[in-house]
């Protein structure tokens, strides 16, 4: 979605000029290579989303599921033990 503001009424025969000053989601918020893992990409976009909104708590839990995800798919099990010793500790 994008928001514009009229810069310039339109005369007779002419449009009106307009100017775009917000989008929504912001662009690139879901530009990730296709390789990337379906829960990995939704965690990433969701957490973009947030920023755009100006909701960093919320950002920050989905980057969190993000990096629970990359930790669990790809970490080393010292990685694994240590985010789960730290995530059951809340």
């Amino acid at each position: 979605m994008v928001i514009e503001e009229m810069v310039k009424p339109g005369a007779p025969y002419s449009p009106p000029k307009y100017r775009a000053i917000h989008w929504w989601p912001k662009p690139g918020a879901d530009d990730l290579d296709p390789d990337v893992p379906n829960d990995l990409a939704s965690a990433y976009g969701e957490g973009v989303r947030a920023l755009s909104v100006r909701a960093p708590r919320a950002a920050v839990v989905m980057f969190r599921g993000m990096l629970a995800f990359l930790v669990q798919d790809k970490g080393s099990q010292e990685a694994k033990n240590v985010f789960e010793k730290g995530y059951s500790a809340g």
